[in-house]
């Protein structure tokens, strides 16, 4: 059994999501869907959304931002473009080189551009290159921390400026070089950082190293067998999520205690009020007073968004598979009860479909039809205007049951009772029964068709650098005309079942992988189909 939490499919995306930020007031959640496509919506109290504009960006978007109350959208050819709470253009900032990244650092916008340089800027102020004015290098990364930034160039150097000095800069290790792979700061403003480099261990191993630092005093530093892929602060310090898919929390003084395995590589991390949540692969893994929980997702749900004021969070992700549908945006309450489940059960939330309104008795047979036209089709609705025209549904069933319409109802039941009960007393008609019964024996029966069992197209993956690849299985397109498959069952070439529903995401090593998906309907009929699934190592051209 696995602790978990009531998780609700918020939005059911057209596309994939690839974006997911919150306003600085919990107000605002904004997303990016396939290329162009961003979603501004209002946070209720409730918890719930509502659309507030779609925005059409005029380039693939490559950042969606709040900062302060206004929505930034970059791309990676034009710049980017400001708009307001109601979703209206503000201000379109051209960027020669583009957008790789952008930041809030207090009331100004940081910009790492295309071509790797740092600008800042205002509303309605243009941008100034903050590489010309400290002569740097192409740079890599940048990171936010209260009145300072600490930029890391391409050669490895890092260094720490205000808007009009510079205040430190790391002396560089190494005589062959080294590259710096993540950075962050502490709760109270230390600084951290990874490195990797040459010529620290014998041979040609690569050494990590992890360093803090207090402004140009080194706190620590030690080696490290895994690398540190996420970071964010701690009340003790800073939380560290690293390759191996351990989370740590690391002390202001540099010590390191392992608070959380999750078994993959940690991609987001936060913090609140006690709880460590560390999302890995297709999972959120949480931690509270000791007890471990976890949430299963459709993707992999790189987005994370808190609203601190009610501990709602946010989160989405996509599952890197071009041929599936996209992934919805779940909700769930850090505040809520955790309960147990079978590990089976923690994909239901996403599974399920949204429940049918049906109007009520009330609204079928009131006067007033408006409220039903709300539940039906616009074919429906013609319909039902068509058949509100005096006599015309009458005539209709009339004319096409060919009766006449001058014999009035009472006489037609009186007719057609003395009718009948002369021809079930008339012996003369028995051949006739007879023949309709035989007909009737006679006549072929209705076909039965079983379930056609499609398992998908055979696939062709490549390895990551661990030498596996994550696939889904897809059963979906299994077709049956009379809707009544009862059971999923994925098998291995070995015979083995690995799972009992129509998707199935696996991990799997370099190789050839076969498998074959068997549907069951109620009557008991049932088919299979097999699919092969290669994961290589290199280029797939």
């Amino acid at each position: 059994m696995t602790f978990t939490r009531k998780v609700t499919a918020l939005v059911r995306p057209d596309e994939k999501i690839h974006h997911l930020t919150m306003s600085d007031d919990g107000e605002y959640l904004a997303w990016s869907e396939g290329k162009n496509k961003v979603v501004l919506a209002a946070i209720a109290e409730d918890a719930s959304l509502e659309t507030v504009k779609v925005i059409t960006h005029n380039q693939p978007v490559s950042a969606v931002h709040f900062h302060r109350s206004q929505l930034i959208i970059a791309d990676e050819i034009d710049g980017f473009s400001i708009h307001d709470s109601t979703g209206e253009l503000l201000q379109h900032q051209a960027v020669d080189a583009g957008v790789q990244a952008c930041y809030s650092w207090g009331i100004r916008i940081v910009v790492l551009d295309g071509m790797g340089s740092i600008l800042v800027g205002q509303y309605q102020r243009p941008l100034e290159s903050l590489t010309l004015r400290f002569h740097l290098e192409d740079c890599s990364m940048v990171h936010v921390a209260k009145d300072r930034l600490y930029i890391v160039q391409h050669n490895g150097q890092i260094i720490a400026v205000n808007e009009s000095e510079s205040l430190w800069t790391r002396p560089q290790r190494g005589e062959i070089g080294e590259r710096i792979t993540s950075i962050g700061t502490t709760r109270e403003g230390s600084f951290f950082l990874t490195r990797e480099g040459h010529a620290l261990v014998a041979g040609d191993e690569e050494a990590i190293e992890f360093e803090l630092w207090n402004g140009s005093e080194l706190i620590h530093r030690s080696d490290l067998r895994m690398r540190m892929l996420t970071s964010g602060e701690h009340p003790l310090g800073a939380i560290l999520g690293f390759d191996n898919g351990e989370v740590y929390e690391l002390h202001e003084n540099g010590e390191m205690e392992r608070v959380l395995t999750t078994n993959h590589p940690v991609s987001s991390l936060l913090h609140h009020q006690g709880q460590t949540l560390a999302a890995s692969w297709f999972y959120i893994h949480g931690k509270q007073d000791g007890i471990l929980w976890k949430v299963e997702h459709q993707g992999m749900p790189l987005h994370l968004a808190l609203r601190k004021r009610d501990s709602t969070l946010f989160f989405a992700g996509e599952d890197q598979n071009d041929y599936t549908d996209a992934e919805p945006i779940g909700r769930l309450s850090l505040g809520s009860e955790l309960f147990e489940v079978d590990q089976t059960e923690l994909c239901l939330w996403f599974e399920s479909t949204p429940e049918a309104t049906h109007a009520s008795a009330e609204v079928l047979y009131a006067n007033d039809q408006s409220e039903v036209y709300a539940h039906l089709t616009q074919d429906e609705r013609d319909a039902m205007v068509q058949e509100d025209e005096p006599g015309t549904g009458v005539a209709q069933l009339l004319a096409a049951m060919e009766e006449n319409t001058v014999v009035s109802s009472s006489e037609s039941s009186s007719q057609s009772a003395d009718q009948l009960f002369n021809e079930l007393t008339d012996d003369s008609n028995d051949n006739g029964v007879d023949d309709l019964i035989l007909g009737s024996m006679a006549a072929p029966v209705q076909e039965v068709y079983r379930p056609q069992a499609l398992a998908g197209d055979d696939q062709r993956h490549v390895a990551d650098g661990e030498g596996t690849a994550i696939v889904l299985l897809d059963g979906r397109g299994t077709s049956d005309p009379h809707n009544q498959i009862v059971s999923w069952t994925w098998l291995d070439e070995r015979g083995q079942e690995l799972a009992t529903s129509p998707q199935l995401k696996l991990k799997l090593p370099v190789g050839t992988h076969r498998f074959e998906l068997r549907v069951v309907d109620k009557e008991g009929a049932w088919t299979t189909d097999q699919l092969t699934v290669n994961i290589i190592q290199g280029s797939t051209s």
